[in-house]
């Protein structure tokens, strides 16, 4: 196992959310390997620093108008047919990707993995929250 997946996974570890077989390699890894063993510990300090702050909640109105903005897009997004909830088209998804770069680029996805990922319309406005 290399280091560099071993620190790319290591906050799934922390919040045990790595599958049985990753989690013991993982962990043999992190015996024979004092790096990813001081990784660890300082994203675990991290992370127990972090759960000791206050979580914020967003304000109500912001949740309101959120909401709104989000149920006025879902009114307004084109319709498909029966016949294109049917088919599959690789570029159209693509397209709706545009915020995931990663995972458009990643090609090697089976046909069922497909079905487990989210649909972002292209209509939707990125919230300020969340523009970089």
């Amino acid at each position: 196992m290399k280091c560099e997946w071993v620190q790319e996974n290591i906050l799934l570890y922390i919040y045990s959310e790595l599958a049985d077989d990753a989690r013991y390699e993982l962990e043999q890894h992190l015996g024979r390997c004092p790096e990813c063993a001081a990784e660890l510990k300082s994203a675990r300090a991290f992370h127990a620093t972090l759960s000791k702050l206050p979580v914020q909640e967003p304000s109500p109105n912001l949740l309101a108008s959120a909401r709104m903005r989000l149920q006025e897009k879902l009114e307004t997004a084109p319709q498909g047919g029966w016949w294109q909830r049917l088919t599959f088209d690789p570029a159209s998804w693509l397209r709706q990707m545009r915020f995931s770069p990663a995972l458009a680029r990643r090609g090697s996805l089976s046909r069922s993995g497909w079905d487990h990922v989210p649909c972002l319309s292209p209509e939707i406005e990125r919230p300020e929250w969340a523009a970089r």
